[in-house]
């Protein structure tokens, strides 16, 4: 159960040392026998083994590539030995370089999934799917196949760690509190989880930070004054990272990133009920990259 965190190196090691060992001409060819030898035992017997990652698996150095960018379908079709890891850190720098986190919460877990697709395809490589939605558990692991690691894949309205650790196993890599329960965090930070965990008041704030969490989501940002209250927060606490929830639409998001946000969520604005009881997801698509676009103006503001 935690293959999509368990970190080896023997693999690594092994072929490394192997490689060490050949002469230049023969690390060159395909023809390395600890991974002929190991990989079509392996796919004889795993009929989702990836065929054409054999090919790849075959050469050294190619192998080692395909480690560093294999999806995470691919990964778990390994033994826990010849699998890598995702850092949290490198998560939280995905979700920072989006900026923006679409809340997905929808009335079933097949609108949730087309809605997942619908932003992907308008360009935002990441989606917080929250437990309210009916068979989140289930969407999450489907996202999870459907697109690997070519999207930030999130769960959302986590109460507790029990629902924290569900989560993990159906193939979330970050989690979304709308409250402040330390547990949560610990459970996040157990097994190395990018954890967003809410707060409101300056003392909730600073708590959260304080017991780990990577991210602070302030919710709900629109009822205290909505960037202000952003921009207010950070005078006193700037080296925390705040990510607004409540409010976000095209017209604030900016401002809120202007008021020190690393980036936004958007719910409702950009997951709208209506678009999806009228089956109109190219509108949403389209919508998503609006959100972008407002983003990247943002920045390029910020930075001038």
């Amino acid at each position: 159960e935690n293959q999509r965190s368990s970190v080896s190196l023997c693999v690594r090691s092994a072929v490394v040392k192997t490689a060490g060992s050949l002469k230049t001409d023969d690390a060159s060819r395909n023809d390395i026998p600890c991974l002929r030898k190991f990989v079509p035992a392996f796919a004889s017997s795993h009929s989702n083994w990836n065929r054409r990652s054999f090919n790849v698996c075959c050469h050294v150095q190619s192998y080692i590539l395909w480690l560093d960018r294999a999806s995470e379908s691919d990964l778990l079709r390994l033994p826990p030995c010849y699998l890598v890891k995702v850092t949290a850190q490198q998560i939280l720098a995905a979700i920072t370089k989006i900026g923006l986190v679409p809340v997905v919460r929808t009335a079933s877990a097949e609108t949730a999934l087309l809605s997942v697709e619908a932003i992907y395809n308008g360009g935002v490589r990441a989606a917080e799917v929250t437990m309210t939605v009916p068979g989140a558990l289930k969407a999450l692991e489907k996202l999870a196949d459907k697109f690997g690691d070519k999207l930030v894949l999130g769960a959302g309205t986590v109460l507790d760690p029990e629902t924290a650790r569900s989560c993990m196993l159906a193939g979330a890599q970050f989690f979304v509190t709308p409250n402040l329960k330390l547990a949560t965090i610990e459970m996040a930070k157990r097994y190395s989880k990018v954890i967003c965990a809410g707060a409101l008041t300056p003392t909730e704030v600073l708590t959260a930070w304080e017991a780990g969490a990577d991210v602070v989501k302030v919710f709900p940002a629109n009822a205290v004054g909505g960037p202000k209250y952003i921009k207010a927060l950070k005078g006193p606490l700037p080296h925390i990272e705040m990510i607004p929830t409540g409010g976000v639409n095209l017209e604030t998001a900016g401002e809120f990133l202007k008021a020190g946000a690393c980036a936004v969520a958007v719910g409702g604005e950009l997951i709208d009920a209506k678009l999806i009881k009228e089956n109109r997801y190219d509108e949403m698509e389209a919508r998503a990259r609006q959100y972008l676009a407002v983003i990247a103006k943002a920045r390029e503001e910020m930075a001038a």
